[in-house]
């Protein structure tokens, strides 16, 4: 059995042979095998579509609150913050992380975020997002896959880490471990399936060779030079969580919560992937929004967890001295309609609102929020479509393949899209 470099990639969906863990003791010596990888971008997909104008609210817009009669957030001091005194629009309360952020900074709010011809259907708008193209086609490679495969030139054999619960479109195309659940935390060597029955050997035999120190063949010196460190690779994969120590404490204890642990745990110990993928939800409120008022209810809820668990994981990235190699870019497939339906609920629109947040970001307020004046009945058939105020989802991943992650955004995305100032 013949293995190349990349043949030893880790993979979360293995067979979970069993591979040693670290205790404490040796968890900083694993670590200190591992070279930084530079700059880091950890990608948030909110699945469900987000609701946009609940986040930020036009409390200027009789229309609004003439389309949302049971759902709406109120303009009061309790309901709503300030974003800026050239911003008409304000903040939810609950949204209170998103501000902090913003205040000082750390946070590109970027407005009115689409793609030409708007589709409803989740999976149709998703697969937008993840190929990177305006209409993809089945089998298209993911805009992650195509940019680890064709514009990545870096060394690391792990450039990339899905954090999610199951494997992501956005990697299609290139082979990325998945971490699947943070309560198992299995990870193991990929060996083959047509001869499961010699899998213990397989991983004895890969044990075997990390072992050796010295040796006068070049071939086996290498290979026991990539077997030694892949194993170190992955006893950091499965010890992030578990020995990490945070230096603030994340407010809310939600289902990205310990996905943002292990992250940390990766990122402060060197780890060598720079793209982390995390996909959380589930923001599909078609029924009970929200409460009288707009600041209870399901989504309120979700955004302020949300919201303050990036916050906190920002902060702590600072605090251990990591705060300047991380961007969070948090995305949602669409928005809701504008109007509710007849159950306090919103149903899939188009438009919606990203984030690009962290030391690095130029905060701001980018794009042109929707035109309510262009708003029309019934409301809770409306929303906003793709035209010249819209901003382009790929000029977001142009600003980040270009400025962040340092490569040619056309080789990935197929075509030049322009660069938004948010780094």
């Amino acid at each position: 059995m013949t293995h190349s470099r990349r043949d030893f990639l880790i993979s979360g969906l293995a067979s979970g042979a069993a591979i040693p863990t670290l205790n404490r003791s040796l968890w900083s010596n694993a670590a200190s095998m591992a070279p930084r990888a530079g700059r880091k971008l950890v990608i948030i997909q909110v699945d469900g579509g987000w609701d946009y104008f609940n986040q930020i609210v036009p409390v200027y817009s009789s229309t609004y609150y003439n389309a949302r009669p049971n759902v709406a957030v109120d303009n009061t001091s309790s309901a709503t913050l300030p974003i800026s005194s050239k911003v008409p629009e304000k903040w939810a309360s609950f949204a209170s992380a998103w501000r902090e952020l913003f205040d000082r900074g750390d946070l590109a709010v970027i407005n009115n975020v689409g793609y030409p011809e708007p589709d409803q259907s989740h999976f149709e708008s998703q697969s937008r997002w993840y190929t990177g193209k305006a209409k993809p086609n089945d089998g298209d490679d993911g805009w992650l896959g195509k940019y680890l495969t064709q514009a990545y030139t870096g060394t690391s054999s792990i450039p990339a880490i899905d954090a999610s619960a199951t494997a992501t479109g956005a990697f299609d195309g290139a082979r990325v471990p998945v971490i699947g659940s943070t309560t198992t935390g299995r990870f193991g060597f990929e060996t083959d399936y047509y001869t499961s029955g010699d899998n213990l050997v397989e991983v004895a035999a890969m044990e075997i060779a990390a072992s050796v120190k010295r040796t006068t063949s070049e071939s086996l010196a290498y290979t026991s030079d990539v077997m030694s460190r892949t194993f170190r690779l992955v006893q950091l994969l499965q010890n992030a969580a578990q020995y990490y120590q945070p230096k603030v404490q994340y407010p809310y204890n939600v289902d990205i919560t310990p996905y943002l642990y292990r992250i940390a745990g990766l990122l402060t110990q060197n780890f060598p992937s720079h793209v982390y993928y995390l996909r959380t939800g589930a923001y599909d409120h078609h029924t009970y929004l929200a409460g009288k008022g707009g600041t209870t209810g399901q989504f309120a809820d979700a955004i302020r967890a949300l919201s303050g668990n990036i916050k906190a994981f920002l902060d702590d990235m600072k605090l251990q001295g990591r705060g300047q190699e991380v961007v969070v870019l948090v995305f949602s497939e669409f928005s809701r309609r504008f109007g509710e339906n007849g159950s306090q609920g919103l149903d899939h629109g188009h438009g919606g609102v990203a984030y690009v947040a962290g030391e690095p970001v130029i905060g701001g307020y980018f794009g042109k929020y929707p035109d309510l004046a262009k708003v029309t009945t019934p409301y809770e058939e409306w929303f906003p479509d793709f035209d010249k105020d819209s901003t382009d989802f790929r000029r977001v991943y142009a600003s980040i393949l270009d400025k962040w992650l340092g490569v040619s955004s056309p080789i990935v995305l197929g075509s030049q899209f322009a660069t938004l100032p948010i780094l």
